[in-house]
């Protein structure tokens, strides 16, 4: 049991609209119990939980009502150098993607047009 215990790596999505955080939660449940999604809805819970957890990925949207996901990924990259951190944003252009790219985004998706593509990203993970 420790073995599969020690194999659960850890997703933080945070995103502010409830059904947004439970439908991408659904989609990383369905691999298995090799993943564990975390969800934040603020800015603050998000740092906890990247204060207080092993963080292996995220998916961060940029419009949070406390702060901004741009910050946020940079705290995260600080904290967890190794991050394989997905943007899914509305404000998906490209000076904003250059932007968390730069920072140390993986991917950077636009939510209306590609948020289907999370589950293949995350799959490459595995």
């Amino acid at each position: 049991m420790n073995s599969v215990a020690n194999k659960t790596k850890n997703i933080l999505i945070v995103d502010d609209s409830p059904l947004i955080l439970e439908r991408i939660s659904q989609m990383i449940r369905r691999f298995g119990k090799e993943w564990n999604p975390l969800l934040a809805g603020t800015f603050s819970d998000a740092l906890d939980f990247l204060q207080t957890s092993k963080i292996n990925a995220a998916i961060f949207d940029i419009h949070l009502q406390e702060n901004n996901g741009i910050e946020l990924l940079r705290r995260a990259i600080r904290l967890h150098p190794n991050l394989f951190a997905i943007i899914l944003t509305n404000q998906a252009n490209n000076e904003v993607k250059s932007i968390c790219i730069g920072i140390g985004a993986k991917h950077f998706l636009d939510k209306s047009l590609e948020f289907h593509r999370i589950p293949q990203i995350i799959s490459t993970l595995n």
